[in-house]
């Protein structure tokens, strides 16, 4: 039944951020974790956890936390690798490019295409023309203006997603739960048919 879709829809965003949520908690390091569901809850309704504060021993699960940390680490020194291998033949490709650019220019510097006022501005003999180097900046920096904000929006829901900004991602799980429990009584067909 499509008329179940929103709902279906605010409950999966829930359900991403409890899921999330629990793979943290299952972090071995007790140090990655974040603050429960429930926690924040009481604290939301009564003002004060009753829960006390988890109790961390000394080199409590350090083994495993350092397996993991291993683990993490060994990853981002493969991705790291692999992002100096593109860099390289990246560089071996611009070296190539500049290459051929450089061979095209010296091909047509021999050819003489100035003009009559050999570049100057008419009226100014001393002065010469000053050309734009980079004519696509007009064009290109609204653009990354415009991706600079993306990628902090992306950074900021990333954050909220993997519990860094627990209070946020509280807010956002507890309001896609309302939704989707208030969604499912909504009369769907009844407002797209009378709009």
């Amino acid at each position: 039944r499509p008329t179940l879709a929103p709902s279906f829809f605010m409950f999966g965003v829930s359900w991403v951020l409890f899921a999330v949520q629990g793979y943290r908690q299952k972090s071995p390091n007790p140090w990655d974790r974040c603050r429960s569901y429930t926690e924040m809850a009481q604290m939301l309704i009564q003002g004060v956890c009753v829960l006390p504060p988890p109790s961390i021993e000394p080199h409590q699960d350090e083994e495993e936390a350092l397996k993991y940390e291993e683990m993490w680490n060994k990853r981002i020194a493969d991705a790291e690798e692999a992002a100096a291998k593109r860099n390289e033949e990246f560089q071996k490709q611009q070296a190539e490019y500049e290459q051929h650019v450089s061979e095209v220019g010296d091909a047509t510097a021999e050819t003489d295409i100035s003009s009559k006022n050999h570049g100057r501005i008419p009226g100014h003999s001393a002065v010469k023309m000053v050309t734009n180097l980079n004519p696509m900046k007009m064009i290109l920096y609204p653009i990354q203006i415009y991706l600079g904000t993306a990628c902090d929006w992306l950074r900021f829901v990333k954050n909220v997603v993997i519990w860094e900004e627990c209070y946020v991602s509280f807010i956002v799980t507890t309001t896609s739960l309302v939704l989707g429990f208030v969604f499912l009584f909504v009369p769907w067909n009844f407002l797209i048919r009378w709009t």
